[in-house]
């Protein structure tokens, strides 16, 4: 009988699929679609993709240089959600619908061509696993609504997020035909082969 994968091995696969997935669909999205926003208010596929990209770069400003996000809640707000929404998250995997990002982690609108975009953030996402996992159990960030994650929380969390945003990517006749590719400059071109 085959022994199953420990709890890091299990987070840090569910890490790297839950970004390989939104990358795939990042990928699909057809290039005159990149930056539009599906609805009025709405994020267009470049400014999920940059948020998400802004979320890793967080996670790096905190691990280095100790520049926590602000907090955005009281110690008493805090204590409830963590009560309440954080082991719902953790659990199910589904972060909240209406949920706003704080300041620092919305897109300014200025995101790089689409394939430029996807492979930050695939170069970004492997960096975060392989830092937190030489860390382990002692990292410790700040979340900014729900105060500090430690441990493998943080990477479970990471993997929650951006599955949470790849459900905001469009689908369906909203993708390239089969066969085409994103090229730098985020356009479509044929796909060799």
């Amino acid at each position: 009988m085959a022994k199953s994968a420990s709890l890091p091995q299990r987070l840090h696969r569910e890490h790297l699929e839950a970004v390989d997935s939104f990358a795939a669909l990042a990928t699909g999205v057809a290039a005159e679609r990149w930056v539009v926003e599906p609805a009025a208010g709405k994020w267009s596929p470049a400014q999920v993709t940059e948020h998400v990209l802004l979320s890793y770069e967080a996670l790096f400003r905190e691990l280095h240089e100790g520049a926590a996000m602000r907090l955005r809640t009281t110690w008493w707000q805090r204590v409830f959600l963590r009560a309440v929404f954080l082991p719902r998250i953790l659990r199910t995997g589904r972060i909240p619908a209406g949920v706003l990002a704080p300041r620092e982690l919305r897109p300014a609108g200025t995101a790089l061509d689409q394939a430029a975009s996807i492979e930050k953030l695939r170069a970004s996402a492997r960096r975060a696993d392989e830092e937190l996992a030489s860390r382990g159990r002692s990292v410790r960030v700040t979340h900014p609504y729900f105060g500090a994650l430690e441990g493998f929380d943080v990477l479970r969390f990471f993997a929650i997020h951006t599955a949470h945003h790849a459900e905001q990517l469009p689908r369906g006749g909203a993708t390239r035909p089969p066969g085409e590719a994103v090229s730098p400059g985020g356009r479509a071109s044929p796909v060799a082969g």
